[in-house]
C-alpha cells in the first residue's frame, strides 16, 4: 500500500511536468502544499536546483564536470528517477544530498531552537553553537547509514520495518530520515529528535528528557552523539524510558570520544574503547546483545579522517533488577 502511495505521488503530475524543461513547486503545486510523507514529496519540495548539482560534480573525485546542458539533462534524469523509483534512489548518497541540501537551503531561514544549552542537566555547554555552526557543512552526515545497516539485517526490522516505531536522536539535517525512508519505513513512524532544527519533521529537544511518552519507540537510534553529553547514564536512562520492552538501542560513537557522567564520588570522564563502556551506561537494562564493532587498532581513520567507530546494538531489558 505504501509503495502504491509513493507511485501514486509521483506520477500524479507526471504529464504536465513532462511538458517542462525544468521542474519548479508550480508544476506541482498541488502535491507541494501536503505535508511531506513520502520520498515524492521531498523530491517536489526540493526544487532541485542546477547549481547544487554541479557543485557536487564539480567536486568530484573523478574531477568530471559537466556543461549546462548536460547539468539539466542529469537533474531531469534524478526526478525521473525519484518519480519511478523514490526509495531505490535516494538510497544513492549524492541523490539523498542533493535533496538535503535543497530543503535545508529553502527551509533554513526558519531554524528551530532551545534557547541555550546552559540550562541543561545533561547537554555540555557549546553543543547548540558548535552543531549549529556545522549544520550547512553536512559535514560527516553519511555516518548514519553504519548503524541502519545492521539493524536492516535484523529480521524483526528487515521483515516488519513499515510498522516499527523508530526515533532517530541527534540527526542534524534530513538526511537521515531519508535514508530510514529510502529502506522502507514508514515516514509516520519515524520521530527524530534534536536541540535546533529546520525541519517540520525533527522535533525541538534534549535527549537528557526527552517529550516522548514512556514505551514508544520499537527502535532508538543514537549516532554520534554521545560525545555531546556530561550525563551520558542519564541519556542512557531515557533512551530506555522511550523504548518499548525488548526495544533496539542502536548506538554509535568515534572511538577515543569521551563519557562523561557523575556519581557520588564526583564527575566521570573516561575515553571510550570498548563496546562494553558503552553498554555498562544502560546497567541492568541491557538484554541480547547483536552487535559489537571494536575500535580497530590497524584502521585508526578512514579515507576522510573519519575516526574508527564504536557501535554496538542491543536489546532493551526493562524491568530488571537495578544495580
Amino acid at each position: 500500500m505504501h509503495n502504491l502511495y509513493v507511485r501514486d505521488c509521483l506520477m500524479e503530475h507526471s504529464q504536465e511536468a513532462s511538458n517542462q524543461k525544468r521542474y519548479t513547486p508550480k508544476d506541482f503545486a498541488e502535491v507541494a502544499e501536503r505535508k511531506p510523507g513520502t520520498l515524492t514529496d521531498f523530491a517536489v519540495e526540493a526544487n532541485i536546483e542546477p547549481a547544487v548539482l554541479r557543485d557536487f560534480v564539480a567536486n568530484a573525485s573523478s574531477g568530471l564536470v559537466l556543461t549546462p546542458d548536460e547539468i539539466d539533462a542529469v537533474r531531469d534524469q534524478i526526478v525521473a528517477l525519484l518519480k519511478s523509483q523514490p526509495n531505490q534512489s535516494a538510497r544513492i548518497e549524492v541523490i539523498r544530498r542533493v535533496l538535503s541540501i535543497s530543503r535545508f537551503l529553502r527551509l533554513s531561514s526558519d531554524v528551530r531552537s532551545l534557547e541555550s544549552d546552559k540550562n541543561s542537566e545533561g547537554v555540555r555547554l557549546g553543543t547548540l553553537k558548535y552543531n549549529r555552526n556545522e549544520l550547512a557543512s553536512f559535514h560527516m552526515v553519511e555516518r548514519p547509514g553504519r548503524l541502519l545497516l545492521p539493524l536492516f539485517a535484523i529480521d524483526r526490522i528487515y521483515l516488519n520495518r513499515a510498522n516499527l516505531k523508530v526515533l532517530l536522536v541527534g540527526p542534524r539535517t534530513e538526511m537521515e530520515l531519508i535514508q530510514y525512508i529510502s529502506y522502507g519505513f514508514s515516514p509516520e513512524n519515524i520521530s527524530c529528535l534534536d536541540l535546533f532544527s529546520y525541519s517540520p519533521f525533527v522535533d525541538v529537544g534534549d535527549m537528557h528528557n526527552m517529550p516522548y511518552d514512556d514505551n514508544t519507540f520499537d527502535i532508538v537510534v543514537v549516532s554520534w552523539v554521545l560525545g555531546y553529553s556530561k550525563e551520558c547514564r542519564l541519556a542512557a536512562s531515557e533512551f530506555v524510558r522511550v523504548g518499548r520492552p525488548g526495544a533496539l538501542v542502536g548506538l554509535a560513537v568515534d572511538w577515543t570520544s569521551k563519557i562523561r557522567y557523575s556519581c557520588p564520588e564526583g564527575p566521570v570522564e573516561l575515553l571510550v574503547e570498548s563496546t562494553q563502556q558503552i553498554l555498562d551506561l544502560f546497567g541492568h537494562n541491557v538484554g541480547r546483545v547483536i552487535l559489537r564493532n571494536e575500535p580497530d587498532p590497524d584502521f585508526p581513520l578512514s579515507p576522510i579522517r573519519e575516526p574508527s567507530a564504536v557501535i554496538t546494538i542491543f536489546e532493551t531489558a526493562k524491568g530488571a533488577a537495578n544495580d
